[in-house]
């Protein structure tokens, strides 16, 4: 169900959960998940078109 989500939908989710009954919580949990979870898909989809490869050579010192 979430595979397709966007990652504020699953950032609110995640900081739902974790915030538990506590509805203050929330106002930090929620915002926080949200950050997380979309620098995760952030930083996979850039995975996926070859970032690894360029932060190979940049510590190899080829970039520099």
């Amino acid at each position: 169900m979430l595979a397709k989500a966007p990652g504020v939908a699953i950032g609110t989710m995640v900081g739902m959960k974790a915030a538990g009954d506590t509805s203050m919580l929330m106002l930090l949990t929620v915002p926080t998940g949200i950050v997380v979870c979309s620098s995760a898909i952030g930083v996979s989809k850039a995975l996926e078109k070859g970032l690894n490869k360029a932060v190979e050579k940049i510590i190899k010192g080829t970039l520099l």
